[in-house]
């Protein structure tokens, strides 16, 4: 079996086990304002993103799923970020070095922050249980969608920024 058929296969497992065994924020709950520093050390805002939609992204450079979508996010970066799209991730990372390597590896662009408190920080406050998970939100901050397929999110943030005229 090769490596990215196994890194699905686990990223598959770790959905089905996240999704039976907590509740998750559903589409129109009002999302958590996330304030948290940067690889620099300075306090990013997700409140203050410019952006019409935004895709919150829960990640650790350990987690090889969420590593895989890396290559998704570039794309979907170059696709709609000229339209009002951004990414906005949440490391849970306990260690800088390796969080900052898998940045520059992934030739990660969008905004990074990075919790220590691992699952108890900010993925709590999202309902967010597992690696990766993924909250697509408005620019009110409202939930539109949660871990749903990347086909579907890639339809919803096209719709979405279509009904900004965007």
């Amino acid at each position: 079996m090769n490596k990215n058929k196994a890194a699905l296969i686990v990223a598959l497992l770790c959905c089905m086990i996240g999704l039976s065994a907590k509740a998750q924020l559903v589409p129109g709950d009002k999302a958590s304002d996330i304030v948290l520093p940067d690889t620099a050390g300075k306090w990013q805002k997700l409140s203050e993103q410019k952006g019409l939609v935004t895709l919150v992204d829960f990640w650790a450079s350990w987690c090889q799923p969420c590593r895989i979508y890396n290559r998704e996010f570039r794309y979907w970066t170059r696709r709609f970020g000229q339209r009002g799209f951004n990414i906005f991730a949440v490391s849970i990372d306990r260690n800088y070095y390796p969080w900052v390597q898998a940045i520059q590896t992934d030739s990660i662009t969008w905004a990074q922050v990075n919790d220590t408190r691992e699952f108890k920080g900010v993925m709590l406050a999202y309902k967010a249980h597992y690696l990766p998970t993924k909250v697509l939100i408005d620019s009110a901050m409202h939930v539109i969608a949660v871990d749903v397929s990347s086909y579907r999110f890639e339809c919803l943030i096209d719709s979405v920024l279509k009904s900004y005229g965007r």
